[in-house]
């Protein structure tokens, strides 16, 4: 089948696709590799993965995946990187770590007494748990 003609028009040439088709397009030897690739979800009318070029910007990207749907809500899109959601994780284990330790170094006001000492320590405990299921429960963005 000459799919250049469907392309250049020739209706004649073009037939109704049916389930469990099959459709394999070889890439051709010596052809640019792109390498580098982008997910593009939601309301978009082509979501999918898109390859990309060094210094393409993600305008062109979007026109490429048909723009944004009449529903869409662009302003609430989201941008998201491996690398950046890497450093993020990385990050928030530190912040865990440091938060740890924290009630380790309590100090405790002079002349304190034992039950001023025990409630400041529970007190503590108890914003360091929440504040670590807190830490736990968020992803880290990229």
């Amino acid at each position: 089948m000459a799919i250049s003609k469907v392309l250049a028009g020739d209706h004649a040439a073009d037939f109704t696709l049916k389930a469990n088709d099959v459709l394999t397009i070889r890439q051709l030897s010596g052809s640019k590799d792109v390498g580098t690739s982008m997910i593009v979800k939601g309301e978009v009318l082509y979501p999918g993965a898109y390859g990309i070029e060094e210094g393409e910007k993600l305008s062109t990207l979007l026109k490429r995946a048909g723009g944004f749907r009449p529903m869409a809500y662009p302003e609430g899109a989201v941008l998201e990187r491996v690398q950046v959601r890497q450093i993020a994780e990385k990050s928030k284990l530190q912040l865990i770590q440091q938060v740890e330790t924290v009630g380790q170094n309590t100090k405790f006001p002079v002349g304190a007494s034992a039950t001023d000492q025990a409630a400041l320590l529970a007190s503590v405990s108890a914003q360091q748990d929440q504040l670590l299921s807190t830490l736990g429960r968020q992803p880290a963005s990229g």
